[in-house]
């Protein structure tokens, strides 16, 4: 069985690289790199190549998220429910807040494209998926979802503490870790202390 996990905007995949060297099950992991395939790259797009790709394993997956990463594992778990095993949504908003991602625009459009591209992303794109997802809202689908969740947030993620909290009330099966001295970015702040819980988590599972 596979374990898939997918990074947050402004992350690669190696972002996840200190948290699956401290899994024993890391020769089952896959961690797709999010693309976007034009320069109009939307939210619908980067999950649509995500789902093409994943669609076709024979068996099905233990999915986890972050961030971005997260709002794609919902959509595909509420998709295609059959092939989840396992959910982990970390820093993961269902339902976004349209007003702070407006604002979270405007501070992508004060900083420079050298920013951006030192880090190797391209502003336009950055910008213009974040647009595309103002009116994301799955909180009527949350009831369908069906596997074992473990919901994590950072205590200084005060963006996304919020939607944790309400999360692990919306979902059945779930359960919440709210981890100290940890901000949005889990998987690189906290890395060994994620790992930690994954292990946790994934070991209480009867697969």
């Amino acid at each position: 069985m596979k374990y898939v996990f997918v990074h947050g905007l402004m992350q690669k995949a190696n972002a996840w690289d200190i948290v699956i060297e401290r899994l024993d099950f890391k020769d089952e992991i896959i961690c797709p790199s999010l693309s976007f395939n034009s320069e109009n790259g939307t939210f619908a797009e980067t999950y649509n190549n995500f789902a093409e790709e994943f669609n076709g394993l024979p068996d099905s997956i233990n999915l986890c998220g972050l961030s971005l990463g997260g709002l794609i594992a919902i959509k595909y778990t509420i998709e295609n429910p059959e092939k989840v095993n396992s959910l982990v949504l970390i820093g993961t908003q269902y339902k976004m807040p349209e007003l702070l991602m407006k604002i979270q625009n405007l501070f992508f459009h004060l900083i420079p494209k050298k920013v951006f591209l030192k880090q190797g992303f391209d502003k336009k794109q950055i910008m213009n998926i974040t647009k595309s997802m103002y009116k994301i809202d799955f909180a009527k689908e949350l009831k369908s979802i069906n596997c074992p969740i473990k919901i994590i947030c950072g205590l200084k993620d005060k963006a996304n503490l919020k939607a944790a909290k309400e999360l692990n009330k919306l979902i059945k099966n779930s359960s919440l870790t709210l981890m100290e001295q940890t901000g949005h970015a889990v998987n690189e702040e906290k890395p060994v202390e994620l790992a930690e819980i994954l292990t946790r988590f994934y070991k209480e599972l009867k697969f």
